[in-house]
């Protein structure tokens, strides 16, 4: 036997079930174009199988003043737009109506639809299937050196230069990013005017008022003791607090706090993640995938690696966002805010230069460049179209 005729089909990883389920047509888009379509039903018990489904509803349907013209091959006056054709052991075959099949056939109907839209669901899982095994590969031979680039490296770096430069705001930002993510600075006064207002409302506090009313008729001295003993009882009451507020504004690019995870290990994870879901596409039949072991089961696995590569380009164009030169300036006026604070969280003067934040006291230097990102990933973004992410 020759090396040719030994040579296995390029399909051999489907089985003859599947094959033909991926070479079946299931929609139509005009019924009328099938030739030999049934007037009335057979007379026979048998319960056809669904060959096609269609829908040619026009656009805007009933609504734009449309009706339905299509007739069942069930005797009544309904008329309808989508439905099926189903087909006889015989090869006859007849239109049907969206609603006619149950109530004709009742109950085995049912799994007569189930069936139709299992393998229709299945040809859709297949033509996914073919694609990735020989996207999925490239895929991986992508990401490998991703972990690498210069982006990965540089984030991971200044991640970890911000918390040695600016140890306390690099804590307390955090804290505001895990929470709303307001910079806001609280700080306990006295209230002047509340204070005042107290004397009043208290009884003592309205003799003494009137008391200097009164003293206008005694004489300056009289006035001036008046006066000296409405202060020394205000002075002797407990002070009346208030809560003022301070905000610069809101925190940008919160990711930088929030997700303490090394994107070099983020990148590896999905790399590690897409090399066996291809090593799995690329060596299992497609009998592999059942019921039980559905291909959607697969498929997350893939959507899910996905979302990781694009939450590191979230999380490095959060990083941008993070060191544009307006948030470093609200982050400034803020922790100016703080510092005069009776208990400041960051006692620490910083300033800001363009996007650079400086430690005015540490004397360190901190930015990220605008033009940090994610090199282009070709074969990432067909596998993110193939999968509808």
């Amino acid at each position: 036997m020759s090396a040719h005729s030994r040579r296995k089909p390029a399909d051999d990883f489907l089985t003859p079930q599947d094959r033909e389920i991926l070479e079946r047509t299931f929609d139509i888009d005009d019924p009328a174009q099938l030739t030999g379509l049934l007037d009335r039903p057979p007379d026979t018990d048998e319960v056809p199988e669904i060959e096609y489904a269609y829908n040619i509803t026009p656009p805007g349907g009933r609504a734009k003043g449309h009706a339905p013209t299509l007739k069942c091959v069930f005797p009544h006056t309904a008329r309808h737009w989508r439905g099926s054709i189903v087909r006889w052991k015989n090869g006859d075959r007849a239109r049907l109506g969206p609603d006619c099949g149950a109530d004709h056939f009742g109950f085995n109907f049912k799994a007569v639809e189930e069936r139709f839209v299992a393998a229709k669901s299945r040809k859709n899982d297949l033509v996914r299937f073919v694609a990735l095994r020989s996207l999925l590969p490239k895929v991986v031979d992508e990401l490998r050196p991703l972990s690498k680039a210069p982006c990965i490296v540089t984030y991971d770096e200044l991640r970890q230069s911000f918390s040695a430069i600016f140890p306390e705001l690099h804590q307390t930002l955090g804290t505001i990013a895990h929470g709303d993510g307001l910079l806001r600075t609280t700080r306990q006064e006295r209230d002047r005017t509340a204070e005042e207002n107290r004397v009043e409302r208290s009884k003592e506090g309205r003799e003494l008022l009137k008391a200097c009313e009164d003293a206008r008729s005694k004489g300056p001295g009289v006035v001036k003791a008046c006066n000296r003993r409405l202060k020394q009882w205000m002075d002797d009451q407990s002070p009346i607090m208030k809560t003022v507020i301070q905000e610069a504004g809101a925190l940008s690019g919160r990711s930088f706090f929030t997700d303490p995870r090394p994107m070099v290990h983020t990148v590896g994870t999905a790399t590690v993640t897409m090399a066996k879901l291809a090593a799995e596409i690329t060596s299992k039949r497609s009998d592999h995938w059942t019921a039980t072991s559905p291909f959607s089961r697969t498929f997350k696995s893939i959507r899910d690696a996905i979302a990781l590569i694009d939450a590191v380009g979230d999380r490095i164009e959060d990083g941008r966002r993070f060191s544009s030169q307006a948030n470093l300036q609200r982050i400034t006026q803020w922790a100016s805010f703080e510092m005069n604070a009776p208990r400041p969280r960051v006692r620490n003067a910083v300033s800001t230069q363009g996007r650079t934040l400086i430690n005015l006291e540490g004397g360190g230097r901190w930015s990220f460049a605008a033009d940090i990102t994610l090199p282009a990933l070709h074969q990432l973004d067909e596998l993110r179209r193939l999968m509808g992410n």
